[in-house]
């Protein structure tokens, strides 16, 4: 009986600890400023970091109360939504968790920034949960540019 217990602690113990782990690690790249969290994790395809200077990923929790309110209306919309210099870039809704988005890298050339997105689909073959989804990003630009998106798998502008 004593043995059972030693293991049923050891199991619950390693049931909680890794998922807290785990959150550690994924918001280790977070870095604060003052007026909002920039998520600098984007990586292009050649595996590498790449610091974004111009458009940036926010943490939505950060923005005030009436951008929290543009985003819970934009992302339910496929497409580039502006307000101001906040953008919500989002595929709308979805039919499982497979379908994703995220930015892999950014170019600027004077006042026009060119922000590539990769679109992630579900795995063939691979059993997803049936639930609706909206993969959506929040970014915003600190400088006043020209921002085109571009799906960097075809080369060609999001959502046309």
């Amino acid at each position: 009986m004593n043995k059972k217990m030693i293991f049923l602690f050891i199991g619950l113990t390693l049931l909680f600890t890794v998922p807290v782990a785990a959150a550690f690690k994924m918001n280790s790249s977070i870095i604060e400023t003052p007026s909002y969290t920039i998520e600098n994790n984007w990586t292009l395809d050649r595996g590498e970091k790449t610091v974004n200077t111009n458009f940036l990923q926010v943490s939505e929790s950060t923005l005030p109360q009436e951008q929290q309110g543009f985003v819970r209306k934009a992302k339910m919309e496929k497409g580039v939504h502006t307000q101001g210099d906040l953008y919500v870039i989002s595929r709308g809704t979805c039919p499982n968790p497979g379908y994703g988005i995220k930015i892999v890298g950014e170019q600027t050339d004077g006042e026009q920034t060119i922000v590539y997105v990769k679109l992630t689909y579900p795995t063939p073959g691979k059993m997803y949960a049936q639930v609706i989804t909206t993969p959506y990003i929040v970014a915003k630009t600190k400088v006043p540019a020209n921002v085109i998106f571009m799906d960097n798998d075809t080369k060609k502008p999001l959502f046309e």
